[in-house]
C-alpha cells in the first residue's frame, strides 16, 4: 500500500492519516492504534513531540494530529493498527515539512 502526504510548514497543526480498508476483511475493524514519527532524512530529536494527543481510529482510518516539525527535514510517520480479527499491520509514510511563503 502507497501513501503519501502533502508537504506541512512547522506552524501547520494537521490530522495526517492512514486507510487500512484495502487491509481488512469483511466486517474486520480496526481496535487500536499506535503512532510514531521520527526524522527519516535530516536531524530531529524531538520529532515525537510532533505527535499531539492520541490517535483517532475513525472506521478503517487512523488519524494523527500533527504539529511543528523543522523546515528541511524528511520525516517517516508509521501507524502499527491492530484489527478484530488479531491481525497487526504497520504502514508508513514520508512527511515533509517545509516553509511555505
Amino acid at each position: 500500500m502507497t501513501v503519501s502526504f502533502n508537504p506541512k510548514s512547522p506552524a501547520e497543526s494537521i490530522y495526517y492519516g492512514i486507510d487500512f480498508a484495502p487491509l481488512l476483511g469483511p466486517f474486520e475493524t480496526i481496535t487500536s492504534a499506535n503512532v510514531q514519527i521520527r526524522a527519516n532524512q535530516g536531524t530531529d530529536e524531538s520529532a515525537p513531540i510532533m505527535l499531539s494527543g492520541a490517535p483517532l481510529i475513525t472506521g478503517h482510518v487512523v488519524r494523527q494530529l500533527i504539529t511543528g516539525g523543522i523546515a528541511g527535514v524528511a520525516y517517516l510517520f508509521s501507524v502499527t493498527a491492530v484489527t478484530s480479527a488479531g491481525q497487526v499491520f504497520v504502514e508508513s509514510a514520508p512527511l515533509r515539512v517545509l516553509e511555505k511563503a
